[in-house]
Order: structure tokens, then sequence, then C-alpha cells
């Protein structure tokens, strides 16, 4: 029998495991919002494989994955979940690591995320020292081409993405900037490091259920890599704002509604 050694997945079909967090994404393009059920405040991430604003994703999820699944117990992300994060926040994979006083408010937070997102008034963890959301501004669209496929840690597999131009590169670089103070201010607030500074834009395109799997598909990662490579030539993505959202699972990623 498999054992499933990844806290993000619950199951092969692939059952998605409870994991709440908040994390600041890069917003799609084209048509990717819709209401979330029965939160009439929040609206959910739903690419759709007919948006031309995101045919750069669509070829991501047409590639072959056949061996990835059968082979290596990988389970693909569903194309409407696709994303570029660009600020990792508390999560369920964090939380132990905040700074004790702060740490059952963390937790309530967590466990109440949907209302959390829904209220009028936003929660510290997700505003600055100055009580500012921690939606970031950016000076202007970024486009974002393939750069290479990449398995980490022995638990997803991801691409990483490369500026298209070089405007983009130098407002890639002020975005890093902002996020880089955001990383420091959590640091000194919560006593938390909540992900790298070193900033690698990428889309997660799946996750290994088992990492003694994941061990053996370097040869695969590589044949993937050289596939991608040539169905994505000449595509791009590209990013006009970014917001803050709640995750509740690896496929669901919600924020307030936009007016």
């Amino acid at each position: 029998m498999l054992s499933i050694t990844n806290q993000k997945i619950a199951g092969m079909k692939p059952v998605w495991a409870p994991f709440r967090g908040v994390s600041l994404l890069f917003d799609n393009p084209g048509n990717s919002i819709q209401p979330l059920g029965s939160y009439d405040l929040l609206e959910v991430i739903c690419c759709r494989p007919s948006d031309p604003e995101l045919a750069f994703y669509h070829n991501l999820n047409k590639a072959g994955l056949d061996q990835f699944i059968k082979t290596y117990f990988f389970c693909p992300l569903p194309f409407h979940s696709y994303h570029v994060t660009v600020w990792d926040g508390l999560n369920n994979g964090n939380l132990n690591k905040i700074a004790r006083p702060d740490r059952f408010d963390a937790e309530d937070m967590l466990a109440n995320l949907h209302e959390t997102f829904s209220a009028s008034e936003r929660n510290r963890f997700l505003c600055t020292e100055q009580g500012v959301s921690l939606d970031l501004p950016m000076e202007g669209p970024i486009t974002f081409a393939f750069k290479e496929v990449e398995k980490r840690g022995n638990s997803a597999v991801v691409v990483n993405l490369k500026p298209a131009d070089p405007i983009s590169e130098q407002r890639l670089k002020q975005v890093e900037q902002q996020r880089t103070m955001l990383i420091e201010e959590y640091k000194r607030r919560y006593g938390l490091y909540t992900t790298s500074t070193a900033f690698r834009p990428h889309v997660s395109i799946g996750y290994f259920a088992n990492k003694e799997y994941a061990e053996l598909s370097d040869a695969a990662i590589a044949r993937l890599n050289e596939t991608l490579a040539k169905s994505t030539q000449g595509l791009t993505v590209t990013f006009a704002s970014m917001s803050l959202y709640g995750m509740s699972d690896m496929e669901t990623f919600f924020r307030p509604v936009k007016r």
C-alpha cells in the first residue's frame, strides 16, 4: 500500500487535504474568478481553458503527465487553480513557528479564514503595522515566459518563470523589494520568516504523494522540461495587479470581492 507522505494530499484521486493559509498572488488575467458558493463577499480563482489570455497556462496543463501519475504517484493540480504566488504568509505549515503570544490569534484566524476575509475590518495578520492591506501595488503589468521545470523538495513540480522583456524585469525587481520588506516586517512582528527572501516566480502543476517515488522522477522531469520548453515557445502570461488570497486547500484560493 502506498504511504502518502505529503501533508497537502489526502488521497490519490487526487483528494486535496485541508491546508489553510494566506498568500499574496498575482491576479490572473482574463475571466479567472467567480463567486465562492454561499460566501457573498468572496470570489474564488477559476481559470478557464478557453480564455485566450491563459494560453500559457493551458499549455502547461495539457502536457503529458500520465507517466507521472501512474509511475510516480503524482497528483496534478486542476487547471482552474493555476496561479503565481508572490509571498507565502501564515499557513498550517508554518503556524507552529510563530511567536507564542500571537499563536492563538493566528490559529483562530486560519480556523475561520472565510469569515476573516469576509469581514469589513481587516485582521492584523492581513495588514501592515500601519493597518494597510497587504494587497501591494504594482508599477505596471509584468509579463512572464517559460524558464524551466523543477522538482522542489521531492514534493512539488513547478514551472519556473522569467520576465519576458526588460520592462517586466525592472518591474519584477520592484515587486521583489516590496516582498522583502513584507517578509522582514512579519519576522519583526511575529518572529516568523514565512518564506525565503529569494523570489522564484513559478506555477505549481502538482504534487507527489510519496517522496520516495518523487526521488525516482529526475529523468521524467528532464523530459517534461524539454516538452514544455517547446510547447510554450512564444507564449507568455501577463499580470497587472496583486491581491491577498486565502486558501483552504491546494486547489481553492479566494479573496474579497472586488467592486
